[in-house]
């Protein structure tokens, strides 16, 4: 038998260099797993053939063989796939992961289906096969089949528990809500949609969209009932309308009633799991199909979770969908608890621990220079960069220059290009450069292309041997460094978590370092053509000014300014508002706002060269701003 499967391998290996029948895929016939770009499957009869032998001499263990087998070829580990990817697009996909005394195998559950796989990672591939059993694998353990859930448990915690039953209504019962951009910018518009699931196994949908660039406000509502089958949360809707209304006073307020229709009612699965960000607890929908719907709408843009919805617990009532006047909902459940009180144990990796008391803020400075996280990073504010570490781990975040000016100290250039040039100007005069820099592959048409550069090292300053690596963005450079090309991968993973090491550039805000005048804004125009004659329609535009100033004592004053519309016929604004404003090194309430309610931001500066931004986030709104001191 062994003999046999040794001339099997040897005759795939020969086929596989051969590149034949190959061709592109991009979900699993098998899995339905989303598949990273530039996987190939290989559908010859040998491949498959192959590839069954192998599944099954390690499937018998289970009791079963394997009747046929999905063969596929994904991007090496130097793309930045990993095994840690490969896992989260299974358990996206709805599937729960049963582990084997072989690292290299495992089960897969999902309902009644079962599937076995065998992954490795080699240097320039990684070969990913799926087989399918001919009857049910009598797996370890006793009793009903154990799998990791991430279903939220009484306590609200999101940390991954083994259990023996799927999630059941209970996890999703209550109200979550998501709101998008439409307009490139929520100034400008938005569309917020609002689930709320009922314990009887029935949900009510909501759906808002607002833009200053079209008349009309759309209303969306649908209802229907819901099942929970493992990670697969199935809706099948029972009736939806659609409501054109018009905009009171041109503004986001419902007016008249101008259309009804019927929606398409979408019977959808999704793959259902929580996660939390920050300190707010999400919940992602994932269809299975990969297809979005009108229900949800565009999918979000996190690439660790692609194709996927995030829906997160309304922390007030503001943040729920605005009924038009006479539409009543049904009676809402209790909206989900939020999470405990974050603290130095619990709370998640990318939240900044509290100070007890601010220190002293510097001559000519501000108050806070260094930023302690949780997940055990530092960061530490200089000029011309923010520095970032945890251990043997550092992270350089420099912030752009014209890097054309500067100059190597060296003579030895790798510079083929503009972005190996950064790389010889910050890494060859610090490091000794002793391995061959590796370029991150892109595919041969990229558009977000990744510039990133790699290699071993010897610091010059220390003597001590490393691996540095560099990514190129428009807002920073980012150089990386860990004792080995192990370690700096373990730590790092992947391009999106090397991207996230950015987010470290956060610093708290004290009440002296707030005291002056602070200005915003920003504007956007289109031209219109027709399209018979090609003739010119003119241009919509939209500008926005926001100004801040904060007292001493504690005050504020705000002014908001703006215009949108047709050029020539534009509409305009100005809103002033002023108060008491109560803060925190991460939070700022300011109260008196439109309509005389209170808002509740996060507050925090970003260090750019030559200063710090002021950032305002609402945490009850969908207001974001980034200022600049203009007056002490």
């Amino acid at each position: 038998m062994k003999s046999y499967l040794i001339l099997v391998f040897v005759i795939l290996s020969v086929g596989v260099k051969a590149q034949k029948k190959l061709v592109p895929a991009t979900v699993s016939e098998f899995s339905s797993m989303t598949l990273p770009q530039g996987t190939l499957q290989d559908k010859r009869l040998l491949s498959t053939a192959a590839a069954a032998v192998l599944l099954e001499d390690e499937a018998k263990k289970a009791g079963v063989k394997i009747t046929v087998a999905e063969v596929l070829t994904l991007p090496s580990r130097n793309t930045g796939w990993n095994r840690n990817r490969f896992e989260e697009l299974i358990r996206l996909a709805g599937w729960q992961m049963i582990a084997t005394d072989n690292p290299q195998y495992g089960w897969l559950v999902r309902g009644n289906e079962y599937l076995f796989y065998y992954y490795d990672e080699v240097p320039q591939r990684t070969d990913l096969y799926f087989g399918k059993p001919d009857g049910v694998p009598n797996l370890p353990g006793s009793g009903p089949t154990q799998f990791t859930s991430t279903q939220p448990t009484n306590q609200q915690s999101v940390q991954q528990t083994t259990v023996t039953q799927p999630p059941s209504r209970s996890g999703i019962t209550g109200t979550w809500y998501k709101v998008s951009a439409t307009s490139g910018n929520t100034a400008y518009g938005y569309r917020k949609c609002q689930y709320t699931f009922f314990s009887d196994g029935t949900y009510q949908f909501y759906a808002k969209t607002f833009d200053v660039y079209t008349p009309d406000i759309v209303f969306r509502k649908e209802k229907g009932t819901f099942v929970v089958s493992g990670n697969l949360l199935t809706l099948t809707p029972t009736s939806s309308v659609i409501q054109t209304w018009s905009k009171k006073d041109n503004a986001d307020k419902y007016g008249t009633l101008l259309k009804a229709q019927q929606g398409t009612t979408e019977s959808t699965v999704y793959a259902i799991r929580f996660e939390n960000f920050g300190d707010e607890l999400n919940l992602l929908l994932t269809p299975v199909n990969g297809q979005q719907t009108q229900r949800d709408g565009i999918f979000g843009t996190n690439s660790q979770f692609p194709n996927t919805y995030f829906y997160q617990i309304p922390p007030a009532d503001s943040y729920l969908v605005e009924l038009p006047e006479g539409e009543r909902p049904k009676t809402t459940e209790k909206k989900p608890e939020s999470q405990p009180a974050l603290n130095a144990q619990t709370a998640p990796a990318n939240a900044p621990r509290q100070s007890a008391s601010p220190p002293s803020k510097p001559s000519g400075g501000y108050t806070f220079s260094v930023t302690n996280w949780n997940d055990g990073w530092l960061s530490t504010a200089n000029a011309d960069h923010v520095l970032v570490t945890k251990g043997q781990f550092r992270v350089y975040l420099h912030f752009p220059r014209d890097w054309s000016a500067a100059k190597s100290n060296e003579n030895v250039s790798y510079a083929t290009d503009s972005n190996l040039k950064i790389w010889e100007i910050l890494i060859l005069p610090r490091y000794q450069v002793v391995s061959p820099v590796k370029p991150f592959v892109n595919p041969m048409f990229c558009y977000d292309c990744i510039y990133f550069f790699e290699a071993d090292a010897i610091e010059r300053a220390s003597g001590k041997s490393c691996h540095v690596g560099l990514r190129i963005t428009e807002n920073y450079v980012i150089e990386l460094v860990a004792p080995t090309e192990s370690d700096f991968w373990k730590e790092f993973q992947d391009q999106d978590k090397i991207l996230n090491m950015t987010g470290y550039n956060k610093f708290s805000v004290a009440l002296s370092d707030l005291v002056g005048k602070w200005s915003g804004g920003g504007s956007a125009a289109m031209n219109y053509y027709n399209a018979y004659t090609g003739a010119y329609a003119g241009m919509s535009a939209v500008a926005i000014s926001d100004e801040f100033e904060f007292y001493p004592d504690g005050n504020y004053r705000s002014t908001h300014k703006g215009a949108y519309g047709m050029v020539g016929a534009m509409n305009t604004y100005q809103l002033e508002y002023s108060g008491k404003a109560t803060y925190s090194n991460w939070e700022i309430v300011l109260p008196n706002r439109w309509e005389g309610k209170t808002e509740t931001f996060s507050v925090w500066f970003e260090v750019v060269m030559g200063g710090r931004i002021l950032r305002l986030v609402g945490k009850n709104s969908v207001k974001d701003y980034t200022l600049i001191r203009i007056k002490e």
